[in-house]
């Protein structure tokens, strides 16, 4: 499940957020290479989902995030994600929903 909060802040404030303490870990600087794929009749788009593949160091990520519920900037929504190698789209190892993952097995090929 991946709970996302979303804040909005004065610009006047961002010092004072800036400076709490929860925030004084220096930041790490992380190079990233993301594909999102889709259907060419954007069947996961209509879906509000997104399969995505990432290159992140040396680690190659599979993840599946699902549509959600959003309410006064917290969202919720189903997400898996695991080790892949680039290009398997292994949904049937990936996803614990079954249904979910036949769908998108199905899928597979169009993306």
């Amino acid at each position: 499940m991946e709970t996302e909060l979303k804040l909005s802040l004065r610009q006047q404030d961002a010092p004072a957020l800036l400076a709490h303490t929860l925030l004084a870990t220096p930041a790490k600087v992380q190079r990233l290479l993301n594909t999102y794929f889709d259907t060419p009749t954007l069947d996961l788009k209509q879906r509000r989902m997104a399969v995505r593949e990432r290159l992140a160091g040396e680690q190659w990520l599979l993840t599946v995030k699902t549509a959600g519920k959003s309410e006064n900037g917290l969202s919720r929504r189903q997400e898996w994600e695991a080790h892949t190698t680039p290009g398997a789209l292994d949904f049937a190892a990936l996803v614990d929903d079954a249904e979910l993952a036949a769908s998108l097995m199905a899928l597979r090929a169009q993306l």
